[in-house]
């Protein structure tokens, strides 16, 4: 009887191990492939939804604070949340391998805008915590452009 059970035991231990490496190389080997196009497409469509975002939950509270419905805290808050969000958003893109010549344009019409969201981000957040109505007006126009911008990216991209 002790045997069946042990026999049981080392087959189930041994078909885990097995299950363990074949979800292993489900992760590892897509990471060894080449870079394709899809690749830098993918990051572009990813940063320009991720910046865009951010950059408008940045104007919104932006805008809030223009009118004076919102919090100090709160809306530092959200500007660095935003921020971060952005500037993810710019790393990713930076990071990723780009093949071919469709995958540069893409990169080079991308990089400008999600660096642009995070200084217009940036100088919102300036603006608010200094005061500064005129900088925080301004940097609302630059976050309604960005926006846009980011939109057409990711369209096009997509």
């Amino acid at each position: 009887m002790f045997r069946r059970v042990c026999g049981r035991m080392r087959r189930r231990q041994a078909a885990g191990w097995v299950a363990v490496g074949v979800l292993s190389a489900a992760v590892v080997v897509p990471g060894l492939l080449p870079a394709d196009e899809g690749d830098i497409r993918d990051a572009v469509v990813s940063g320009a939804q991720d910046a865009g975002a951010a950059a408008q939950s940045a104007r919104l509270v932006a805008q809030a604070q223009l009118d004076g419905r919102v919090t100090g805290p709160y809306r530092s808050a959200v500007l660095d949340d935003a921020r971060e969000r952005a500037s993810e958003a710019v790393r990713v893109v930076l990071d990723c391998e780009v093949v071919g010549a469709e995958g540069v344009r893409l990169r080079d019409r991308a990089v400008p805008l999600l660096t642009e969201a995070v200084g217009a981000i940036t100088d919102a957040a300036r603006a608010a915590g200094d005061g500064d109505r005129g900088g925080l007006a301004d940097a609302v126009g630059r976050l309604v452009r960005v926006s846009r911008g980011l939109g057409e990216v990711g369209a096009e991209a997509a």
